[in-house]
């Protein structure tokens, strides 16, 4: 009997407590329960800053073949939701932020509201540059 072996996905993960500081990767099979349930561990740490979404993007690429089963695209997609609306609501300096991951370049832009509702402005969509597209 051939086994065939499965890849796996290796999670690096990052510990900060008070008094310590550490490091360390996390290696599960690329399965459907594992998988799911490092998606919702992501989701659910709440770690401020791109790291937690960096870390979700490279799950999909080291598990690809998990993402013909619909339920693991509503679960991806689901906390790949939940992080960037974390990356959009971090308090920031200035009136752009850009965040250039691997796979995922994302422009938060501070809108002022009562300068767009004045009776001078006509146009009912706002201009923003795009950012730049993530090196690989």
């Amino acid at each position: 009997m051939i086994l065939k072996s499965l890849p796996l996905i290796a999670v690096l993960l990052q510990v900060v407590s008070t008094d310590t500081r550490s490091t360390y990767c996390e290696i599960t099979k690329c399965l459907h329960d594992p998988f799911t349930d490092l998606l919702v561990t992501a989701k659910a740490r709440k770690l401020p800053g791109p790291e937690e979404l960096k870390r979700v993007l490279n799950m999909k690429d080291m598990c690809k073949a998990l993402f013909n089963d619909s339920m693991i695209k509503k679960v991806y997609i689901a906390v790949e939701r939940s992080l960037i609306k974390q990356l959009m609501e971090i308090p920031y300096e200035g009136e752009q932020m850009i965040y250039n991951l691997t796979d995922l370049a994302i422009k938060v832009v501070k809108i002022n509201l009562t300068k767009l509702n004045t009776p001078d402005k006509t146009e009912d969509y706002i201009h923003i540059e795009a950012p730049l597209e993530p090196l690989t």
